[in-house]
């Protein structure tokens, strides 16, 4: 989707030769060992590791901070931590309104996509309709690839499908950049609209960010780097199922 830029929380291991590099005291890393950084992670206090929340994803980064000390590796080019910190701009819808037809739609039955502060649509955009039989999710990617302001009509029988995507719209988005982009209107409805009335609002802030880095410096190479990543975020806390609301991401990515 070129709407939205997926970010990742990277911890990085970085080494700075292709072949003879400094090895570790202890070469073999014990499976009891794999087993506690793993738990660690995945565990219930580090709430799902959610990377829009700096408050609870920093609790994960200072553990994986604290296990690069103990390994002996060194900060990265000037830096005075393992953190290497930026910015990015987060868009979150924070309210509004649809009518269509002269009736106030239910918020439950309409997602918008957009990356405007504030929105007011009263002209009828491009129609597109997703009918029974029709894959959803090819018809999604389509329309969050226009280059124009569209409304997505989805048929009553998506209903599941609609909520699911909904609420991965209501999350919101990251960039490093707010770029303008087309508004995408999704209504859940078998009814044609005739008229449009649109008033929506996004907040659009800053969110700190960090990856992880540490390096072990390289002898016959030492301006070469090989890098070994992986993300260490997660997707937080979710509804509750079977009184279970942490997403604790065992294989995502704590492994």
């Amino acid at each position: 989707m070129n709407k939205h830029l997926i970010l990742y929380l990277f911890a990085g291991l970085i080494i700075t030769s292709s072949c003879m590099v400094q090895q570790p005291k202890h070469s073999n890393t014990a499976q009891d060992d794999v087993t506690r950084v793993l738990k660690t992670l995945s565990a219930d206090d580090m709430l799902g590791r959610d990377a829009m929340k700096p408050e609870e994803i920093g609790k994960a980064a200072d553990f994986i901070a604290a296990e690069f000390k103990v390994a002996g590796l060194k900060y990265f080019d000037g830096l005075k931590t393992y953190r290497q910190s930026f910015e990015v701009k987060t868009i979150k819808p924070s309210g509004g309104s649809l009518t269509i037809n002269g009736r106030i739609v239910s918020k439950e039955n309409y997602a918008v996509s957009s990356t405007e502060e504030n929105v007011n649509i009263t002209t009828l955009p491009k129609i597109i309709e997703i009918k029974i039989g029709d894959n959803f999710n090819t018809k999604y990617r389509e329309a969050m690839n226009l280059n124009e302001d569209a409304l997505i009509l989805v048929n009553e029988s998506f209903k599941s499908t609609f909520t699911r995507f909904k609420e991965i719209i209501e999350r919101g988005s990251m960039s490093f950049e707010v770029k303008k982009s087309p508004n995408v209107i999704f209504l859940l409805s078998n009814e044609v609209p005739q008229t449009i009335a649109l008033m929506h609002k996004n907040t659009i802030s800053n969110l700190p960010m960090f990856n992880v880095l540490g390096v072990l410096p390289g002898k016959s190479k030492p301006n070469e780097y090989v890098v070994f990543s992986g993300h260490y975020d997660h997707i937080g806390i979710l509804k509750a199922s079977n009184q279970d609301s942490i997403a604790n991401g065992a294989d995502d990515d704590a492994s």
